[in-house]
């Protein structure tokens, strides 16, 4: 089954072909119920009235029609499956869902979806992904270190902002069934403090299932969700993995090209321990980062000047947020100042509006 929140987009497994006529009956529903879709679930049973049931029973109200008519989706080698889609309604179109995306799924030109269609998707694709999350695991680590304590203070001051960050997405809903818990393994629970715990990747299945409300099931958590939300997941971990005191800001000087070239087996290791030239090492260091790192090294003095401007007027205009202030009084805070800013460059035809606008954004 498969939940879709507020203007996301959802990836549902049944994987169905939208017809005509089970939309065209919500758009005919009564409209004293709610004039917008605010949530959409799709519930799968072995006949139609049982998945129509079934949202029923748990506080849906189901749409007519089958999505899976006529496909060959099962839920095992002998049954098919029905699919049924439940709404519910809001009169608030803020909460409205806008968008809806259906993926259709099959292996090697065949219609429908089955379980085993996914196992084998999922087997073709194992090194890929295999590779993908065993870089989370000592991110994973590290985050854990800092948000406890083990770090330095300023690792656990960052470390403990990621966790307010990740505790803005929830682990799906909890499985309210034995059977559930078999194949569906959210929890719940919101990402920052469940990756306190070890995931289901690093402790083992046989440890997992004695404890699972307790700890991510990792890959389902990567697969089922969005790009978008993955990106700001990682970026909000990568936040939390800095252990040391100063800020990256301050180390960017000791970090100099000629440092690189000197020390080339810290950045490429297999040069380790061999005395290249300046030319030899300067061309290894092209070959293995490319031309973003040649960009990067060439504004380098330009971006860092530009990014400690940026801290320094946020600090000498008391523009960072408060401790103990709200995101909408910050909010209008900072945006009053930006109008006064860009006023102020109306009539005095100044550049401070457009340099601190510049600078935010490439702080951000």
């Amino acid at each position: 089954m498969a939940k879709l929140k507020t203007k996301l987009v959802a990836v549902a497994l049944s994987l169905i072909t939208l017809t005509a006529s089970p939309l065209s009956a919500v758009r005919a529903a009564d409209d004293a119920k709610g004039k917008y879709i605010s949530e959409v679930y799709i519930a799968y049973g072995k006949t139609e009235d049982q998945a129509r049931q079934w949202l029923i029973d748990n506080g849906w109200e189901p749409v007519d029609g089958n999505f899976n008519a006529g496909k060959e989706t099962k839920l095992d080698e002998d049954q098919k499956v029905a699919a049924v889609m439940g709404i519910r309604r809001t009169n608030n179109a803020s909460e409205a869902v806008t968008d809806m995306a259906v993926m259709n799924m099959g292996i090697k030109g065949k219609e429908g979806y089955s379980f085993s269609d996914y196992k084998a998707l999922v087997d073709m694709k194992r090194a890929e992904i295999d590779e993908f999350l065993d870089c989370f695991t000592p991110v994973l680590q590290e985050y854990r270190a800092n948000v406890t304590g083990k770090g330095s203070a300023s690792g656990k001051a960052r470390a403990d902002l990621a966790k307010e960050l990740l505790n803005k997405f929830y682990d799906g809903e909890p499985a309210k069934t034995e059977k559930e818990k078999e194949d569906v393994h959210d929890t719940g629970k919101p990402l920052g403090d469940l990756f306190i715990q070890q995931t289901r990747r690093e402790m083992g299945d046989d440890a997992y299932y004695k404890d699972w409300g307790n700890h991510a099931d990792l890959e389902q958590i990567v697969l089922e969700s969005t790009g978008a939300a993955m990106l700001a997941v990682e970026q909000a971990l990568a936040m939390a993995t800095d252990t040391a005191e100063d800020t990256w800001l301050d180390r960017l000087p000791d970090y100099p090209l000629d440092l690189m070239v000197s020390e080339i087996g810290a950045f490429i290791p297999k040069y380790e321990g061999q005395n290249l030239s300046e030319s030899a090492a300067l061309s290894a260091l092209q070959s293995e980062y490319g031309d973003a790192a040649k960009s990067l090294a060439a504004g380098y003095d330009d971006i860092r000047q530009e990014l400690l401007w940026y801290e320094s007027y946020m600090d000498n205009n008391k523009l960072w947020q408060e401790p103990g202030e709200g995101e909408t009084d910050y909010a209008a805070r900072v945006i009053a100042h930006f109008d006064a800013l860009e006023q102020k460059d109306n009539e005095n035809e100044t550049l401070e509006y457009d340099d601190l606008r510049d600078a935010m954004n490439l702080y951000d």
